[in-house]
């Protein structure tokens, strides 16, 4: 049922064994690069270029058709201008669940379905309770099954955590051929068949449009853009320096002063002038324009066991069955990608798009506007944004 495959190809190792799989298997499959970004790192080249070389050098080498889409325009409409409002609220946004949902499972899908593929395939580390090969699942005869995205063999590569915002219908169509597979073994057949050069290539990780930079560079880089041609974004309107406080949280004085909150983010370590020691931040204050700081990165100020999440997504398309029947449900947490699993309650709360969670134990540098991502045993059940935090201490917020 699903022979012609549209291929994700990124350059690198995963992808080009991926597509290899696909096409063992007997698949029609095409190799399709998708260009998210318009910019250029400091060397003065276009950090993408390299990469759509690779790309079309691995799908030249393994025989494969191979074809460009420019997602440009959709990703900074969708992602980065979420990127910028998030952190102008104080916020601290994950760019990269975003475009998971938006870009990579949302507009390349519905433009892979229009081109005549009936399935696409990604190097994602995951795996799909409909086969690696969406070989359990006949759209004809099993119109009303539901798929689960489920934890992949290697859980060192899970990335699960980065699909938990992506849609039932993506879901549905989306092959992971990795899900069994380990690293290593990944790149013992990228040699085996000849594309060993790839294993050299570093690995991308966090916001891949930012790539090596930090974050503040790259915001006073994306200061001093001009408008984009047709006007929908003026940088000089979304990004500028907004001068403030910054605030010890047992003394209450003023220790020094920021460019902007954007700049931080909660348990950052910050070196002031003029202060012997370093300090972490506690809280951003986005109404006020203050960052709050403690003077120890084990402070209690930076802990905390109850937050509040807003609009959740259920990846198998409903909430679970204990949430909906009881109120209130036992699953395991985790905000961020490395973080180990935190065994959490769920709770309804007066505002039917909000939910209350309740961790086993103290977290630090639980983050407004990070995804908190929930888990029962393999399967990944979806995420939710932070939109509260209860510190274990109140200070003077």
């Amino acid at each position: 049922m699903f022979r012609k495959v549209a291929c994700a190809v990124s350059g690198g190792v995963d992808s080009a064994v991926t597509i290899h799989l696909l096409a063992k298997r007997g698949l029609d499959v095409t190799g399709v690069y998708m260009n998210n970004w318009d910019s250029f790192d400091e060397t003065g080249k276009c950090s993408s270029n390299q990469d759509m070389l690779d790309a079309r050098k691995v799908c030249d080498t393994l025989k494969i058709p191979f074809l460009t889409i420019d997602f440009v325009r959709q990703y900074w409409l969708d992602v980065f201008n979420y990127l910028i409002e998030s952190y102008q609220k104080g916020f601290t946004p994950n760019p990269d669940i975003v475009c998971n949902k938006c870009i990579k499972f949302g507009t390349f899908h519905e433009h892979a379905m229009e081109l005549g593929f009936h399935a696409v395939a990604t190097g994602h580390y995951a795996k799909s309770s409909f086969g690696d090969y969406l070989e359990k699942y006949d759209p004809c005869e099993n119109v009303d099954l539901d798929a689960r995205l489920l934890r992949p063999v290697d859980s060192m590569k899970d990335q699960t955590f980065f699909l938990s915002s992506i849609s039932q219908a993506a879901l549905r169509r989306t092959m992971f051929p990795l899900s069994k597979i380990l690293k290593g073994e990944v790149r013992r057949i990228a040699k085996e068949i000849g594309l060993g050069w790839l294993n050299e290539k570093r690995e991308s990780t966090g916001i891949c449009m930012i790539g090596k930079r930090n974050f503040a560079k790259f915001i006073e880089e994306v200061i001093a853009l001009e408008p984009m041609s047709d006007g929908v974004l003026n940088f000089s309107k979304y990004i500028a320096e907004k001068p403030g406080k910054i605030i010890d949280v047992d003394s209450g004085q003023i220790i020094s002063e920021h460019k902007g909150i954007h700049y931080f983010t909660m348990g950052q370590r910050v070196k002031l002038p003029g202060q012997r020691n370093a300090h972490f931040v506690a809280k951003l204050s986005a109404k006020d324009n203050i960052v709050y700081v403690a003077s120890s990165s084990f402070h209690p100020a930076l802990y905390g066991k109850r937050l509040i999440v807003s609009d959740p997504h259920w990846v198998f398309g409903s909430p679970p069955e204990n949430l909906q029947k009881n109120g209130k449900m036992i699953c395991n947490f985790k905000f961020q990608h490395v973080q180990r699993m935190v065994r959490c309650q769920l709770g309804s709360c007066s505002n039917p798009a909000d939910l209350w969670v309740t961790l086993d134990f103290p977290t630090r540098s639980l983050c407004l506007g990070q995804f908190a991502v929930f888990y029962v045993d393999n399967e990944c059940l979806g995420s939710a944004e932070i939109t509260r935090v209860e510190p274990l201490w109140y200070p003077l917020f």
